[in-house]
């Protein structure tokens, strides 16, 4: 190969920026419409109801969600939410963007990698002198392919992306330092293995990044097997500490990668119908008509086509691992494309047979094959310069035009994502059997008011599993919305029979017999619920509700402190047990429990009445004065105001005008239980005198 001269590496770097500047703006473009597109499915999970991301101080916290969270393993992940909270709250374009940012620099870190790759030894004879066209139209045509939207669009599957990015990020460090000797190797090392380590933090997919980098320098740069290993033992000892770290990460558990056994089924069935999912991948690849958000509903019974299947897949898998033991660069494509699909599309059942953000990475191969497989072809036929001119010319055209396709596809794609409504019905669409489906888009239908067809989705979703305990909750909830009481109840009782421990279940079925007055069993049901989980802070919120209603202070006080104990910042709670102190005489406790929320402007009634009742039983007439004024004029009646403002006046001994005051109270309303017990405080004080 002859050497560049300087100014031909000048200009090639100038068309190299101008190629990454079109793939910025290019893919941006492509998933500009997405900026406001709500969050959906596990957002509400990973981001809504994530408590760990609401705050950067302290800064470490912010790395490690819940258990049962999908960022709890992955850390890295987790703090990206936690910026995203800092710098804009829950507002969807600031975590949109990020999401669009993250592809951008995989892109460009594919371009990369690329450009390398069709520079390099093994294809430059071939590629060299159309490197940078073949670089930027496979990096092009993967920005922008709609199998992609699911990764980059919906916000919690930024965990893939982000791990993408940085496993190309890898690849390009490590490619980086094969070609560079010294100190400038040393670094791309370095920075390879800081990729890795960033890319064991986000997701456990990384775990396949070393072997595609050993297998680069064996199979493109033409090194020797042991002997890549030999010249670089730093990048390989990184990466040994990163499997390292991967393997605590999952230890540590709490992510789906660390249980990830869901579907009832043995690792050998799981293996038979992935092939099937394959080519549906590769159909959708080539063809991407039908894509869909969520595939629960597949069938799971392996059939004779999955055989089928499987004996391609497995030919295919057979013919990389040949191609890549003969070192042939094809093979390396092979592997690229089996090896990032192995975590998840092999032999470990996963809660889920498919996804498309699985194809995140893997496309890339398939991609590079078709692209410079067209221009191997079109070179074939073109041994005369006219010739070589008309392949060229087919060659991009073919290319903008496949690119326009894909570009606008991706564009009708990401609208899918504009509201959670549209998105469960496109994916009903595609899998009529998807009950999951139903009940998101039932969801869906709740939160924009429309509960009738939200019912109609619970239904069909309990049609096709009836035994699905949260369904029969939700439905409940939304029926008693409706007024439906007597079905509400009906599957508020099914949810409890099916799920037992479903202690919220027991809670809103609770509430719903208190309104209808049948107070002794709701009072049996929240006593079942202590037995389940017997600091469940709610029930307990609940019965002490119940339980002040009918006067029971003491027992009452008793669940407020239960629910204070677990939720310290309740309000209601606070204000509540403050009144039942008041009631039965701990009038400090009342006081001190009480003045940080009734000395503030927007405080409730509850908290004003029972600051005026203890400082008026501590014998402070002028305190409790300003503080009965202060409640009657946030009273819940009129005659409860007058009754009110009776005892304020009583507390400044006007006791005449006082009387005048509750005797009208009595007049407008002659039960009203403020002014009879007004009525028998004034009495009774008149009698001592």
């Amino acid at each position: 190969m002859t050497e560049e001269k300087p100014a031909e590496r000048t200009s090639l770097a100038g068309f190299v920026l101008v190629a990454a500047l079109i793939l910025t703006a290019l893919t941006a473009a492509a998933y500009r419409n997405t900026l406001n597109a709500p969050f959906v499915f596990d957002d509400r999970v990973n981001v809504l109801d994530n408590p760990s991301i609401l705050s950067l101080h302290p800064l470490w916290d912010a790395f490690w969600a819940p258990p049962g969270k999908g960022t709890a393993g992955r850390p890295l992940i987790n703090f990206t939410y936690a910026l995203n909270y800092a710098v804009g709250r829950l507002s969807p374009p600031v975590w949109h963007a990020t999401n669009i940012a993250v592809h951008i620099i995989a892109v460009l870190a594919l371009f990369g990698i690329l450009l390398r790759a069709f520079s390099g030894p093994r294809l430059s004879p071939r590629t060299g002198r159309h490197a940078l066209f073949l670089a930027f139209a496979c990096s092009a045509l993967w920005a922008v392919h709609p199998l992609l939207t699911e990764s980059v669009s919906y916000v919690t599957q930024r965990a893939e992306s982000i791990m993408g990015a940085f496993y190309l990020l890898c690849l390009l460090f490590a490619v980086r330092s094969f070609s560079s000797r010294g100190l400038g190797s040393l670094l791309f090392q370095l920075l390879s293995v800081l990729c890795f380590i960033l890319g064991v933090g986000s997701k456990e997919v990384i775990v396949t990044a070393p072997l595609l980098a050993y297998l680069y320098d064996v199979i493109l740069n033409g090194q020797g097997p042991f002997r890549t290993l030999r010249r670089k033992p730093l990048l390989y000892a990184g990466f040994l500490v990163g499997m390292i770290l991967l393997f605590l990460l999952v230890r540590r558990g709490g992510s789906a990668s660390s249980d990830p056994l869901d579907l009832a089924m043995p690792w050998y069935q799981y293996a038979l119908l992935q092939p099937s999912v394959i080519l549906h991948y590769l159909r959708l690849s080539l063809w991407p008509d039908r894509l869909c958000f969520d595939y629960l509903g597949l069938p799971l019974t392996v059939t004779a086509s999955d055989i089928v299947a499987a004996v391609l897949v497995f030919a295919a898998v057979a013919t990389g691992a040949v191609l890549c033991i003969k070192r042939k660069p094809a093979g390396y494509l092979f592997a690229w494309f089996f090896l990032i699909l192995a975590p998840t599309s092999s032999i470990m059942p996963l809660k889920c047979l498919a996804y498309e953000h699985r194809m995140y990475l893997s496309l890339i191969a398939l991609i590079v094959g078709l692209v410079v497989g067209a221009h191997l072809l079109l070179a074939r036929f073109s041994g005369n310069p006219k010739a070589r001119k008309a392949a060229s010319a087919v060659l991009v055209i073919s290319f903008l035009a496949v690119l326009a396709a894909l570009f606008f596809r991706t564009v009708s794609r990401n609208d899918t994502y504009s509201s959670a409504i549209r998105l469960w019905s496109d994916t009903l669409e595609k899998l009529p059997a998807n009950h999951r489906a139903h009940i998101n888009l039932a969801q869906a239908y709740s939160a924009a008011g429309d509960l009738t067809q939200c019912v109609a989705h619970y239904q069909a979703a309990l049609a096709m599993k009836p035994d699905y305990a949260k369904a029969h909750y939700n439905l409940a909830n939304t029926l008693e919305r409706m007024g439906r009481n007597d079905e509400a109840e009906k599957h508020y009782r099914l949810a409890i029979s099916l799920a037992p421990a479903l202690v919220e279940a027991r809670v809103n079925y609770a509430a719903l017999l208190i309104k209808e007055q049948r107070t002794k069993e709701a009072e049996g049901v929240l006593q079942e619920v202590f037995l389940i989980e017997p600091g469940y802070a709610p029930a307990h919120y609940n019965l002490a509700n119940l339980l002040a209603e009918r006067g029971e202070w003491e027992a009452a006080a008793r669940h407020y402190e239960q629910v204070l104990y677990k939720l310290p910042g309740l309000s209601t709670a606070r204000i509540n047990l403050g009144a039942c102190y008041a009631r039965t005489g701990r009038y400090d406790e009342a006081i001190m429990l009480l003045m940080p929320v009734a000395q503030q402007s927007d405080a409730p009634y509850p908290a004003l009445r029972a600051m005026a009742q203890s400082l008026e039983a501590k014998n402070d007439r002028a305190g409790a004065a300003i503080w009965f004024r202060r409640a009657a004029a946030k009273a819940p009646s009129p005659a409860t105001a007058l009754a009110l403002l009776g005892r304020s006046l009583y507390s400044q001994q006007n006791a005449k005008a006082a009387r005048e005051q509750v005797a009208r109270a009595l007049e407008l309303e002659p039960q009203n239980e403020e002014a009879r017990e007004a009525k028998r405080l004034m009495g009774a004080t008149a009698m001592k005198e």
